[in-house]
């Protein structure tokens, strides 16, 4: 039978203001109930370690181990640990050795036997916490999961929600790291941010659902709304993707933007179309450094830059392995298949056009492959033929059909010109063949020499006329 002790508000106000202490036991194996409220003025109630508040049958507050405070039903219920402070049903229930851990919510740090150092605030906070330590997780199930991992930090729902083993992760935001399980030193802030990340480590996602793609990919960095890789390349290293929707596909690359330009020194880099701009600081200055880059090689995809006329670095390509480079200017195109590196070192023009250098030149006759305006100096001109038959020793060949003086004479008198030789209007519009210009000179020249020749005979025999007829006359 339990003694039910009555105190009126008057008795109370007596013991609390007596000097002496009053002490209150129940019969053995009997319980004290207090019907009534009871005040405590100026005073304090003192509970033993091995007691605890209940209510209804259950622990509300207790003091078990040394320097603990536990509230809630069954919080820290078989704690031995030390400097430890859980708050909410089944805050720390399992906890045994585990000291300086403060668990605020209902089955905060619910596990957790021996992790020491824990911060779990909310509801689930580090439920699954066993061994871990150092670790700070805050809002519903945040780090729910963690079993032993260490110096973890988990601010937000579900934050770093399945993390178990993984050290040194920094998640901050709505499901940040949701379904990290063994990826270490990664950094998730913002809402869903590096959300399907399992074990990639080293990753640094920043933006609402940046890096959502990557699974297993390692020392990425995506800075942005939506900034990360394209589906597929969940593991991809050392990637990195910034700004709004920009996207990486490949590893060891950078992407600045969503199909943004790049401005170095401007504050509009989109005017002139271009995706880099960078503008000097004035005169002098130095704009872009170029080092090390490698020496020109018979390579496929070659890549090269070049200055223009005003300046302007403009880039070379190339699609095979025997190309030179592809020349941009405007929209005009010099591509691979008009120039050509042989394997023999020779650089080969395949433009039938030609090439032009210099300027003022609109009327080109065909039948040639370079333009040159001003003059050409050289200290030696080789010209090659191409077999034999073109040079003019063909004069003294005795089917030659060589015209008389008389009618060289008559050809003269009519053209104003020497008989296959070109006129000086054709050398106008047609231009100075030096190839053929010497062989049509040599030509005359034999031609001259038979002339001589024959001319020297009549002479000769004319001398013997001569010559006989003054005989007679002796």
């Amino acid at each position: 039978m339990k003694i039910r002790l009555l105190l009126s508000a008057s008795l109370l106000i007596g013991c609390a203001m007596n000097l002496s202490a009053q002490t209150i036991t129940a019969p053995t194996g009997q319980s004290l109930i207090i019907a009534n409220p009871v005040n405590i003025t100026g005073g304090s109630v003192n509970i033993k370690a091995d007691s605890a508040y209940k209510i209804g049958g259950k622990t509300i507050l207790s003091i078990k181990g040394f320097q603990n405070i536990f509230l809630g039903d069954s919080s820290g219920v078989i704690n031995s640990g030390t400097n430890n402070t859980f708050v909410g049903k089944n805050a720390g229930a399992k906890n045994t050795s585990g000291a300086s851990n403060m668990f605020l919510g209902s089955f905060a740090g619910y596990r957790n036997i021996s992790g020491a150092a824990n911060t779990f605030i909310g509801v689930s906070a580090g439920e699954g916490n066993t061994t871990g330590g150092n670790n700070l997780f805050m809002g519903t199930a945040a780090g729910a999961a963690n079993g032993g991992g260490n110096l973890n930090t988990f601010i937000g729902v579900n934050a770093g929600r399945f993390n178990q083993n993984a050290d040194g992760n920094a998640f901050i935001g709505l499901s940040a790291g949701y379904n990290n399980t063994s990826g270490y030193y990664n950094t998730s802030i913002g809402t869903y941010a590096g959300q399907g990340n399992t074990s990639g480590f080293f990753n640094t996602f920043i933006g609402a659902g940046s890096g959502n793609n990557i699974t297993t990919g390692s020392s990425n960095i995506f800075i942005g709304f939506q900034a990360g890789t394209t589906a597929g390349t969940g593991n991809i290293t050392n990637a990195v993707a910034i700004g709004s929707n920009a996207v990486v596909g490949v590893s060891n690359a950078i992407v600045l933007g969503n199909n943004a330009s790049v401005g170095i020194g401007t504050s509009d880099p989109i005017t002139n179309g271009a995706k880099l701009v960078v503008v000097g600081a004035g005169s002098g200055a130095n704009v872009l450094q170029l080092r090390n880059l490698p020496n020109k090689t018979v390579t496929t995809g070659l890549k090269q830059l070049f200055a223009d006329a005003s300046g302007n670095i403009v880039t070379f390509s190339s699609t095979t392995s025997q190309s030179t480079n592809a020349v941009s200017e405007g929209t005009s195109v010099i591509s691979s298949d008009n120039w050509l590196l042989t394997k023999n070192g020779f650089l080969k023009n395949n433009n039938p056009k030609g090439i032009i250098i210099g300027e003022g030149i609109e009327s080109l006759p065909s039948g040639y492959n370079l333009y040159v305006t001003e003059g050409v100096l050289t200290e030696k001109v080789k010209v090659a033929l191409k077999n034999s038959d073109e040079w003019a020793d063909y004069v003294f060949d005795k089917k030659y059909n060589r015209m008389t003086l008389s009618q060289v004479e008559k050809y003269i008198q009519q053209n104003k010109h020497l008989p296959n030789v070109p006129s000086a209007a054709e050398m106008v519009e047609n231009g100075n063949d030096l190839h053929k210009t010497d062989i049509k000179l040599l030509e005359k020249i034999e031609e001259l020499t038979l002339y001589m020749i024959e001319l020297k005979k009549e002479n000769q025999q004319m001398k013997k006329a001569i010559k006989a007829l003054t005989k007679r006359k002796r």
